[in-house]
């Protein structure tokens, strides 16, 4: 005869085994450190007061994950705070600013007088070619829509306004240069302009890379012994090797260290082609690095107007730890090796906007903008081409950079904060230099030695854990102990069933059938 287990065994075994389980979740509750519980369990309390605490427990624990929510929103978004250097930086450790300087809306007076000659059909299509460097279109022109490569570059060959037509004298660090040596042609979206103490094409765009350029480089403006990340690689105290470098260094203060320019006789050969702005100057700072482009903060010199430009330099560095391991969009910047661009070589957030723009541009439009980089043969867009004018303002709103690009800021930055004024040493002064159309821009430090910035971890692990912490206790008294506690309670648990298993195995293996038998039939 098989012997068989009843199932009223099983049963009374379910029974003890439940029983175990509430009184071990009693006893829990009954000496637990967290704040409250103990009540719920308390058999001299009454129901309304196990149901207030309870009730209290519930809000607890609400409040508690809300404010654990925020930190942890806190955590994931904002984990960087830009503050104060500890150090302070000395102007010889940095570049100078290059210094872009185009002539507003102007075309070479001698190239327009020639139009006069030109046939009904050849005059409008220099018109249209005109409105390129404008930046505004006139829609009843019935432009076409692009221009060929060579259609441009004939067109701005004629018209770029040569640079010794408006700046006659050049002087840096009080040593007269010639202004053509100083200053390198440079494209943009206003035409021809001229860079100071900026890089050349070859250095700035990587191998491969095509853009509209009819001269030639004659000035040697290639990096030497510097870069964004490490700066100056060069002996101490040693000024003989300052000098030679290149960028130059910001020595020191005031004008004897500074950049000065005459400007002249602008009126007399150069015609206004943009009616909305007046001759003058477009001013442009900006890191050697950076390709210029008039969509940057500029500043703007009348004709007959002394202009000094007081210049601030704004470092802003980012150590690699703990800041490395956060990621990218949480930090808000790029490390130089984690993000390459496809047409420079050195990632600065201006760059990348350009290279933004020129991509969303050929990929929509199948053109681009004559001073945009490609790879490829590829046609020029004209101003009236509606595809491009739609592209061109929502960049200029930056929805194409926050839903395309993602354009942040390079964690190492150089950047240049500009104060501008307008003066004339004296009433006669005044005078004589409208009469004669001359005027002067002088580019000079402030001060010679500055505080930098620095990106720093605001919220780490150890800030997070420590406000999650703190939120816990705060609310629920909950800490590290309270953790081990549960843990605890929990091996109880099991070791007690396996205990009172152990206990009753010999039990019920002597258990006589005949017992059973007899149990079954009660």
């Amino acid at each position: 005869m098989s012997k068989s287990i009843p199932d009223w065994v099983f049963k009374l075994k379910d029974k003890a085994k439940e029983k175990r389980k509430v009184n071990l979740v009693e006893s829990y509750l009954e000496n637990s450190t967290l704040h409250g519980v103990k009540y719920i369990v308390l058999r001299q309390a009454k129901w309304y007061q196990k149901t207030f605490w309870i009730v209290m427990l519930c809000l607890s624990t609400a409040a508690c994950s809300q404010q654990m929510y925020r930190i942890w929103k806190k955590w994931e978004e904002s984990p960087i705070i830009l503050s104060f250097g500890n150090n302070m930086k000395s102007l010889s450790e940095i570049p100078f600013p290059a210094v872009t300087i185009c002539i507003d809306s102007g075309l070479n007076k001698a190239i327009v007088d020639v139009s006069k000659n030109m046939t009904s059909l050849e005059r409008v299509k220099l018109q249209h070619l005109a409105q390129l460097t404008c930046g505004t279109s006139d829609k009843k022109s019935n432009s076409p829509d692009t221009f060929n490569v060579s259609q441009v570059v004939d067109f701005l060959k004629l018209v770029s306004a040569p640079l010794d037509m408006s700046v006659s004298d050049c002087k840096y660090r009080t040593v007269s240069e010639n202004c053509r040596k100083l200053f390198s042609p440079v494209l943009i979206d206003r035409g021809l302009c001229y860079t100071f103490n900026g890089l050349a094409n070859d250095e700035i765009f990587r191998e491969g890379v095509r853009t509209i350029k009819w001269w030639e480089d004659k000035n040697e403006t290639f990096l030497n012994k510097w870069s964004l990340e490490n700066g100056y690689e060069l002996p101490e105290d040693d000024i003989h090797v300052l000098e030679s470098l290149y960028p130059f260094v910001a020595l020191d203060v005031g004008a004897d260290f500074g950049l000065n320019i005459k400007t002249t006789s602008t009126l007399l050969h150069i015609v206004n082609n943009c009616p909305k702005v007046a001759n003058g100057f477009k001013i442009i700072l900006h890191n050697p690095v950076e390709f210029p482009h008039a969509r940057r903060i500029s500043y703007r010199s009348n004709v007959n107007a002394d202009v000094s430009i007081f210049v601030r330099p704004e470092y802003i560095t980012t150590p690699d730890e703990p800041v490395l391991y956060i990621e990218p969009t949480r930090r808000k910047c790029y490390f130089s090796d984690e993000r390459q661009l496809k047409y420079f070589r050195y990632y600065t957030q201006d760059n990348c906007a350009v290279e933004c723009l020129t991509n969303v541009t050929l990929q929509q439009c199948q053109c681009v903008a004559f001073y945009m980089p490609t790879t490829t043969p590829v046609p020029i867009c004209s101003a009236t081409n509606q595809c491009f004018r739609n592209v061109t303002k929502l960049m200029v709103k930056n929805q194409i950079e926050k839903t395309v690009c993602s354009c942040l800021p390079a964690c190492t930055e150089l950047s240049y904060t500009v104060e501008n004024s307008h003066t004339y040493s004296s009433e006669t002064t005044a005078k004589s230099s409208i009469s004669n159309n001359t005027g002067s821009v002088n580019v000079v430090f402030t001060e010679a030695y500055f505080i930098t910035k620095e990106r720093k971890e605001l919220y780490g692990k150890t800030e997070f854990l420590s406000n999650c912490g703190g939120t816990l206790g705060l609310f629920l008294g909950f800490s590290v102990l309270s953790l081990v506690e549960v843990i605890y309670y929990i091996s109880l648990y099991f070791s007690n069933k396996r205990r009172i298993l152990l206990s009753q195995a010999p039990s019920m293996a002597s258990l006589d059938i005949t017992q059973i038998k007899r149990r079954q039939t009660l």
